[in-house]
């Protein structure tokens, strides 16, 4: 069901060329006219350009470990061993946003010299998800695995979350990218970068998972070419948050899913609302805020969601009417065909908690106007799990989203950096196939 029009689109049909890898994996990249740009080269990835296949995917992908359930993935990957219980170290700088003067931390791993002695690759800068920290499982073995193929590691800390003080009276949420900016952009120079490790040549990439993919797409739609990126990688975003809405509105996840996120946002509440009651002016959001103060007063609560603290905390601290509206600004894939560095999307088509992935159409149309996007899906995974087989686990081997990701950055450092033609798009297409509100 995957073959569109052969006389509108050329297609270009993508296989993984990583040695010993023999999933089919589903690619879609188009080119513009007069531009020889590929983002399927520059990640890696081997391609034909026949122009009679013009669109053609593999639905059945063949994923090279067990197929668990996504539930299984999701819930067992959280939890699985990160190769010692002792929670990993990290070099941090505290540094102070030039947005509002909120105390931001940034988390340094660095690789290992004497096993790189060409020097370090690159550095790769992570945005983590909702509530994650540096400590996260899913974080803590993707730096494991970055800095042990040569590359520094530095996990961008936002306000509020884990350690980091909420100093303003803004917290951070789906449409808040000012914190991602200014690390990227403005902290991380090549000056600072020179000062603090030697080399002035060492090209910055960012990697996002869960929320942090999706401020990381925002944010490259909205800053465009004026970013220092090399590239960047978003793994597991919710592409429409209406359809993360919808899937954390289903029995098993009211059960499993919306008690522990909706727990640690309240935890951050716990914490942090006194504070954001003293630097708030808003009468609503210091309502709402007290009332949940008293209500985790001897604990954390249950029968609260993640919209219920959204309804509460987000929409009227950054100006929503509702729910639906914050959804409806937050949905990344709005920006997609803004972006102006090569960005690979990643997704799984099990994910239990963003949804279902956008579908093929959409994908289609937004790369066809973009030749800078990759679409790489998974036909499963869960959310940020990826599991190996039970022996691999226990040894602690990467899964397959490392291996993924740092593959694909593998070649991506060795590229120059190229801005390809991007083709404007027609405001009435744009409004149709981009809407997080369109259901193809």
């Amino acid at each position: 069901s995957a073959r569109y029009d052969a006389k509108k689109r050329r297609e270009v049909v993508a296989e993984s060329q990583f040695p010993g890898w023999k999933e089919e994996s589903e690619v879609t990249k188009r080119y513009t006219d007069g531009s020889d740009f590929s983002s399927l080269d520059f990640f890696g990835f081997r391609y034909n350009k026949d122009p009679v296949l013009r669109e053609q995917c593999f639905s059945n992908e063949r994923y090279p470990y067990p197929l668990y359930d996504g539930h299984f993935h999701t819930i067992l990957g959280d939890h699985r061993c990160v190769y010692s219980d002792a929670a990993m170290g990290y070099t941090r700088d505290i540094v102070t946003s030039d947005f509002d003067g909120n105390t931001l931390h940034l988390e340094w791993s660095l690789c290992d010299a004497a096993k790189h002695r060409k020097g370090p690759k690159a550095v790769i800068a992570i945005i983590p998800g909702l509530t994650s920290t540096q400590q996260s499982t899913y974080i803590q073995r993707f730096v494991r695995h970055a800095t042990a193929n040569g590359y520094h590691v530095v996990v961008l800390c936002t306000r509020g979350i884990g350690n980091v003080p909420l100093d303003s009276g803004t917290m951070s949420c789906g449409t808040f990218t000012s914190d991602v900016e200014f690390l990227l952009e403005r902290h991380l120079t090549k000056e600072y970068i020179n000062n603090k490790f030697g080399h002035a040549d060492l090209k910055l990439m960012a990697v996002g998972f869960s929320l942090g993919a999706s401020l990381l797409c925002s944010h490259l739609g909205k800053v465009r070419e004026n970013t220092r990126l090399h590239c960047g990688v978003a793994a597991c975003a919710p592409w429409d948050y209406h359809s993360f809405g919808s899937s954390m509105s289903s029995s098993f996840a009211l059960l499993t899913y919306q008690p522990a996120l909706s727990g640690s946002l309240l935890s951050i509440v716990k914490t942090k609302g006194q504070g954001l009651l003293e630097r708030s002016d808003n009468e609503e959001l210091n309502a709402n805020v007290s009332m949940l103060l008293k209500a985790t007063k001897k604990g954390i609560p249950r029968g609260y969601t993640v919209q219920d603290v959204e309804r509460l905390i987000i929409c009227p601290n950054h100006g929503h009417a509702t729910v639906m509206d914050y959804y409806t600004a937050a949905s990344p894939f709005q920006h997609l065909h803004k972006v102006e560095v090569p960005l690979m999307c990643f997704s799984a088509l099990d994910d239990p908690i963003v949804g279902t992935p956008p579908s093929l159409r959409r994908w289609d149309f937004v790369c066809e106007a973009n030749p800078n996007l990759l679409y790489v899906r998974s036909p499963t995974g869960g959310h940020l799990g990826f599991m190996r087989g039970p022996v691999d686990e226990l040894l602690g081997r990467p899964g397959y989203l490392e291996e993924r990701i740092i593959k694909a950055l593998d070649v991506a450092v060795r590229q120059p950096t190229k801005k390809p033609v991007r083709r404007d798009v027609p405001d009435q297409l744009e409004e149709y196939h981009l809407s997080s509100e369109h259901k193809a």
